[in-house]
Parts: C-alpha cells; sequence; structure tokens
C-alpha cells in the first residue's frame, strides 16, 4: 500500500473515531468545560442532556467569590454549583460541519424563545444573530454579594445587536434590565427598574448603569477585560420623598459618600 493511502486511512479513522466520541459525549465535558473557561467559571451548564450536536441544559450564573475559591482551589473534582440557576431550559442544534471547522448552531435560551443562529468558521470568526430573551422573577440572592443581603427578586431582560467574535475579541452591543425589582428587606415595592449597557470592542468591554423608572437611582460606569474581569461602581439614591423609607435598605448595600450609596462590584 502506497504512502498516500495509507495517510488517508489514518486520517479517515481518525475522523470516524472523533465523530464516534463527539456524536455520544455528553455536552457537560465539552461546552461547560468551555463556558467555564470563557467566563472564568461564573456562567455553567447543570442538568445537562443529549449530545454536543443536539442536547439542552440549565444555565447557573455562579456566585463570582464562590468562582473564584473553585478556580483557585487544588482539588481538581467538580463542587456542586451554588448560584442563580435560570428559569427554562436552554437548547441547542450544532451541525456536524465544526468538523471541519465550520459553525453552524441554533441556541434558544428560555421556553417558547426565537433560536438565536450563530454562524461563522474557525479561521474567519463566528457571528451571532441579534436576540431578545427574559425571565420573569428572578430570585437573585445567589449571585452572592450585594444581591444576598437585600434578597431582591425581579425580572431579567437581555438583548443584543449582531456580535461578532474573532480572533480580536468580541465586538457589539448588549443591553440587561433588571426590571420593577422589589426587596425583602424593604416595604417599598417596586423599587426600580435598570438598564446596563455593555459595549464590547475587542478585549474590553464599557458598561454604562442607568435608572428606568423607581424611587432607587442607581448610576455608574465600568468595563471588562480578559485578564482584570469585571469593574463596576455604582452610586445609588432614594428620592426625596422616599428617602426615610429607603435609608435601612440602602445601609445594607455599601459604604456612604454624601448623600449616595456606593456599590462595588467585581476587581
Amino acid at each position: 500500500m502506497s504512502r498516500v493511502p495509507k495517510v488517508a486511512l489514518t486520517l479517515l479513522l481518525a475522523a470516524g473515531v472523533a465523530i464516534g466520541v463527539l456524536a455520544i459525549a455528553p455536552p457537560t465535558s465539552l461546552l461547560d468545560l468551555w463556558l467555564t473557561y470563557a467566563t472564568g467559571g461564573r456562567v455553567r451548564l447543570a442538568q445537562t442532556e443529549g449530545t454536543l450536536w443536539r442536547g439542552a441544559a440549565r444555565i447557573v450564573l455562579v456566585d463570582p467569590a464562590r468562582a473564584l475559591g473553585s478556580a483557585q482551589a487544588s482539588d481538581p473534582s467538580p463542587a456542586p454549583l451554588q448560584g442563580l440557576a435560570l428559569p427554562g431550559v436552554m437548547r441547542w442544534t450544532l451541525s456536524p460541519r465544526l468538523l471541519i471547522g465550520l459553525l453552524d448552531a441554533r441556541v434558544t435560551l428560555a421556553e417558547g424563545g426565537v433560536p438565536v443562529h450563530v454562524v461563522g468558521s474557525v479561521a474567519t470568526g463566528v457571528r451571532v444573530d441579534a436576540g431578545r430573551f427574559e425571565w420573569i422573577g428572578l430570585a437573585l440572592s445567589g449571585l452572592g454579594s450585594p444581591w444576598n443581603t437585600v434578597r431582591p427578586v425581579g425580572s431579567l431582560r437581555v438583548q443584543w445587536e449582531p456580535m461578532v467574535i474573532d480572533s480580536a475579541g468580541i465586538r457589539g452591543t448588549l443591553t440587561l434590565e433588571l426590571a420593577d425589582v422589589t426587596s425583602a428587606m424593604s416595604p417599598v415595592r417596586p423599587l426600580g427598574t435598570w438598564r446596563l449597557a455593555v459595549r464590547a470592542a475587542g478585549e474590553s468591554a464599557a458598561l454604562r448603569m442607568e435608572t428606568l423608572s423607581g424611587p432607587v437611582h442607581l448610576e455608574g460606569d465600568g468595563q471588562w477585560n480578559a485578564r482584570g474581569g469585571l469593574s463596576l461602581r455604582l452610586a445609588a439614591w432614594p428620592d426625596a420623598p422616599m428617602q426615610t423609607a429607603l435609608t435601612p435598605l440602602l445601609n445594607l448595600i455599601g459604604p456612604r459618600e454624601g448623600g449616595r450609596t456606593i456599590i462595588r462590584l467585581g476587581a
């Protein structure tokens, strides 16, 4: 047998083994591993089922302090996920063309949501279509400090324009809205609705928080980058007529500077 057929046969057998492994491999060992690496352990998958090509899982937003501790731990065994499990199930389908470096996937993040199309290649990068998802009545205390202090409940709306992910990083705009938030520590309901705008431009992203409605005002800005992670500084203050009712709650969140409460998230 000539050298060329031997090489071709070897590649064919290797491809066959790869296809067989990927066809039966549980997504927790593949997608969760990638997601853990990409987010520093802050976003994980739980209750996974199916395969890499067609599967489903719950999305868990892990307490950043627990994520950091897990990443620094010497024990490689996985710890139980503790954080905020988003309602509903994420479902995906992935084309086998991934084996030749071409990505073609459809992902649904919530029940009844419109699938988001993700397409691209290893060489040119990935394009994520515009999308929008909403989760109603989330208990946000699982996100860690300061959320576990005030035990807020609200709706989370996530919306983004088409985004590009390639060797230069991520480019695009994403907004998150926390709507009609209430707290077990305050009789004032709702406390407010706030929007966080994220503008990604390569290896970093600029963040800006603004108040849309409600008696508690939140304003501030920050940034995210691959090396330093998240750094966000917010100032919170109440409407003047609600100051007496809201001051005890704001005192729980962070230190005071003048008439405002300062909240720091991340580094």
